[in-house]
């Protein structure tokens, strides 16, 4: 996959919203100071309350501009607005709780992180624009997955905190469903001290329009339970 990322260039995007316009590019190397700024910022706040270290955050970039890419939206003076990142891999640890097909495994992407700063964020805009930063990131972020690897892209998926989660309704327009395991929403608890410890995960197939997606897999009882 990083062969891929290291011989195909993703070129820049501008968006329009109202009179406001703002560039939604890859993050490179220099782009680092403003990335740590906006990962700790964001996810320092509810649901999350992380209060991630330097070195988490270095190491959470260095993986996924090795793995994946990043998406930054920024505006016309070059402010940071927020991100989103893609990494080219199905993460051993959400494996017992998406019942992916195996065929597939090795063509998932995962959006490991979606943050917007909130003075960016539509509701707090103060020139009442909609600027839908992280719909518009997930949006461009998923046409170059399947530009950078046509016959690996079949599902990306994401992960949501189960009660008051931003992302669930910006997931549902872009086609994304809630992961089921035998027909049963799947819920992760990653925290039990944390506010909010369950997570639920969103999974879209890439391959075909939304209304066509079958997502029947999510219904079936795994052939090991099955009794013969």
């Amino acid at each position: 996959m990083n062969s891929i990322l290291l011989t195909m260039k993703i070129q820049p995007v501008t968006i329009q919203t109202g009179s406001t316009a703002y560039q939604i590019r890859c993050l490179q190397e220099s782009d680092y100071k403003a990335f740590s700024a906006i990962i700790k910022e964001v996810f320092s706040l509810p649901p999350w309350d992380e209060k991630l270290t330097e070195e988490e955050v270095l190491e959470e970039f260095k993986h996924c501009t090795g793995n994946g890419f990043i998406l930054g939206a920024f505006s016309k003076t070059g402010e940071l607005m927020g991100i989103a990142e893609f990494i080219h891999e199905f993460l051993d640890e959400h494996a017992p709780y998406i019942p992916l097909p195996s065929c597939s495994t090795d063509s998932a992407w995962y959006i490991h992180g979606l943050a917007t700063l909130p003075k960016y964020r539509s509701s707090n805009n103060e020139n009442g624009n909609q600027l839908h930063v992280c719909t518009n990131l997930v949006q461009q972020g998923l046409l170059f997955c399947k530009d950078l690897a046509p016959k690996h892209s079949d599902y990306c998926y994401f992960r949501i905190s189960e009660h008051g989660s931003m992302s669930k309704g910006l997931g549902e327009r872009q086609g994304f469903v809630i992961v089921r395991k035998e027909g049963e929403i799947s819920e992760q608890i990653i925290d039990p001290n944390l506010a909010d410890p369950y997570r639920n995960f969103m999974i879209k197939d890439l391959r075909v329009p939304m209304e066509l997606a079958d997502y029947s897999f999510m219904y079936e009882t795994p052939k090991k339970y099955i009794k013969e």
